[in-house]
């Protein structure tokens, strides 16, 4: 069903993280990255997504790609007015 979505709707960022979560939990971690990272590419500041390749770069040991997610990206964005 998520695939279909995705098929359908490529732009949908959110069937890319569902996608993601999805192949994470059943530790498909390759395929999961993938699907997290386009989620990403669609809409970069998804919580969910950054969370879910956060733990799989942990999980297989990129502990500083992991930790860099967990900081918020520095920019105008990002400042307090």
């Amino acid at each position: 069903m998520i695939r279909e979505r995705i098929e359908y709707t490529p732009e949908d960022s959110r069937a890319w993280y569902y996608l993601g979560s999805f192949l994470r939990t059943h530790g498909k971690l390759q395929k999961a990255e993938e699907a997290l990272v386009m989620s990403l590419e669609l809409e970069a500041l998804n919580p969910d997504a950054l969370v879910h390749l956060a733990l799989i770069y942990d999980k297989t040991g990129w502990s500083e790609d992991a930790g860099s997610l967990w900081r918020p990206p520095t920019g105008k964005l990002w400042k307090s007015s």
